[in-house]
């Protein structure tokens, strides 16, 4: 769990209700495996106002990566990194392609 106290007061009352109650801190061969620092983590999470990067929520977030050069490129909740997983896998196009040409049930 991120402690209090690597939070400002100021962090804590703009936060939305729940982040300190779902953010976590990753443990240290995690964040090793992506060259990661706690301060570096806390950083990732200060710039996206404690969310998830892509849809906003307040959900406990994993560290999104280039399966390719192990970059670090935010921190994700489980659903919108699974999505980053597909969109990596080059079908997110054509699963926008899909649903253009079958959104309506017939």
């Amino acid at each position: 769990m991120l402690r209090l106290g690597e939070l400002t007061r100021e962090e804590l009352l703009k936060a939305k209700p729940g982040v300190i109650n779902t953010v976590r801190m990753p443990n240290k061969q995690t964040l090793k495996l992506y060259n990661l620092t706690p301060s570096q983590y806390i950083d990732l999470l200060r710039k996206q106002n404690f969310v998830c990067a892509i849809c906003e929520r307040v959900q406990s977030l994993v560290i999104d990566h280039d399966h390719k050069t192990n970059a670090v490129r935010g921190l994700l909740c489980n659903r919108c990194n699974w999505g980053m997983g597909f969109i990596d896998a080059g079908l997110g196009l054509k699963g926008l392609q899909y649903k253009k040409n079958h959104g309506k049930f017939l």
